[in-house]
C-alpha cells in the first residue's frame, strides 16, 4: 500500500479531524457527533480553511448544519445527511478506495462484563493470556498510528474494563479520532471526566427500553460473581450511564441490535432516545453464520418479511420493513 501521498491524519481548530486522500479527497471526523464524512474535492480546500479558521464562512449551509454540528450550530440545529458524502451523494461519480483505513477498531481486553447473546468476539474473550500488557500496548498504538487513521474505536470486550483504558487514550490523544464501545455497566465519574478531558465519543449498547427484554439479550456474564449478586439490571445501567454523558455533555450514541423481540419497539424507543436528548443511533442486525444457525434463528427467527422460510440460502433475514419505518420517522424529523 504506498500512503507517501496521503496526509497525516491532524486535528483542526475547530476541534474535528481531517485527512487528505489523493483518491477520495477530504475525510472529517467529528468528535463532537462521532460520524466521518466525506466531502467533494471540489470544496476540500475551502472546507479545511472553515474548520482551521472558524471565522471563515463554510461552502453552503449543508456543511454548517453537519460538519458544524456542536461548534458552528447547536447540536439540536444539526442535520446529518445519509449517506456521508458531502455536500450531496450526486456529486459524486464512483466513489474511490481510501488509500488507508479510515477507521480502526482495536480490541483491547477480552474482559466484559456482559454475556451478549450475539456477542460478535466472544471467541477472543475471556482468555486472561490474551491481556496486552504495557509494552504491547505502546508498539500497537505505534502501529495504529502509522496506518494514518481518522478514528480508532476501542472496543472489546468491554473497554471500561480494561486497566490501561486512560493510557491507551492518552497515547492515542490529538493524533486521531477516538471512540469507545461500552455497554455502560461499569461506567463512572472517572469514566466520565476522562472522556470529557480527551474528547472521546461514548457509544452505549442498549437494545430495549423493556427490562426484562434488555436482560434476555444482554445478560450479564457469570464469571463475575460480585457483580451478578448487585443484581443491576442491563437496562438500568446502561440509561443510566447514557444520563449522566448526555447531562454531561458528552458525546453519545446508542447502539441496538434488532432481534426478533425488539424489532417491532425501535420506533418507540428511537422517540424516547430522542426526547432524551440522544442525536446519535446505529441499529444493527444479527449477522448469520452456518457454524452458528441454530443461535441466530432464536434471536432473529425464522421468517423474513415476506413470509419465507430462511434456509442456508437465505440468511438476509427480516425486518427490512422495520428499518424503512425507522429511517422514515428519522427524516421526517
Amino acid at each position: 500500500m504506498d500512503t507517501t501521498l496521503i496526509q497525516s491524519t491532524r486535528k483542526t481548530k475547530s476541534g474535528l479531524f481531517v485527512r487528505q486522500d489523493p483518491d477520495f479527497g477530504l475525510l472529517v471526523y467529528s468528535s463532537y457527533t462521532g460520524l466521518i464524512y466525506a466531502v467533494h474535492p471540489s470544496e476540500a480546500e475551502h472546507v479545511k480553511s472553515w474548520l482551521d479558521r472558524p471565522k471563515v464562512s463554510p461552502p453552503s449551509s449543508v456543511y454548517k448544519c453537519s460538519l458544524g454540528a456542536g461548534w458552528a450550530v447547536p447540536i439540536e440545529n444539526s442535520k446529518h445527511f445519509i449517506p456521508h458524502l458531502l455536500p450531496s451523494r450526486e456529486t459524486w461519480g464512483t466513489l474511490p478506495t481510501p488509500k488507508s483505513p479510515i477507521l480502526i477498531n482495536w480490541l483491547i481486553t477480552g474482559r466484559c462484563p456482559l454475556g451478549c447473546k450475539y456477542c460478535y468476539a466472544e471467541d477472543l474473550m475471556r482468555n486472561d493470556e490474551l491481556e496486552p500488557k504495557v509494552n504491547s500496548i505502546k508498539k500497537i498504538v505505534k502501529c495504529i498510528l502509522n496506518l494514518n487513521p481518522l478514528v480508532v474505536v476501542l472496543t472489546g470486550g468491554d473497554p471500561l474494563f480494561s486497566p490501561h483504558l486512560s493510557l491507551i487514550i492518552q497515547l492515542l490523544n490529538g493524533k486521531t479520532g477516538i471512540i469507545v464501545d461500552t455497554s455502560g455497566y461499569t461506567f463512572s465519574a472517572t469514566h466520565l471526566e476522562l472522556f470529557k478531558r480527551y474528547n472521546v465519543v461514548l457509544r452505549i449498547s442498549f437494545d430495549s427500553e423493556r427490562p426484562k427484554v434488555n436482560q434476555a439479550q444482554r445478560p450479564l456474564y457469570p464469571g463475575y460473581p460480585k457483580l451478578v449478586r448487585a443484581g443491576i439490571p442491563t437496562a438500568q445501567a446502561a440509561v443510566s450511564a447514557l444520563c449522566q454523558c448526555l447531562d454531561a455533555g458528552l458525546p453519545v450514541t446508542v447502539q441496538s441490535v434488532a432481534t426478533k423481540k425488539t424489532a417491532n419497539d425501535l420506533v418507540a424507543l428511537g422517540d424516547k432516545l430522542y426526547r432524551l436528548g440522544v442525536r446519535s443511533w446505529r441499529i444493527f442486525k444479527v449477522a448469520p453464520s452456518k457454524a452458528s444457525i441454530d443461535g441466530y434463528r432464536k434471536l432473529v427467527g425464522t421468517f423474513s418479511d415476506k413470509g419465507k422460510k430462511l434456509t442456508g440460502k437465505r440468511l438476509k433475514g427480516p425486518y427490512d420493513f422495520v428499518f424503512q419505518n425507522v429511517l422514515d420517522s428519522y427524516l421526517k424529523t
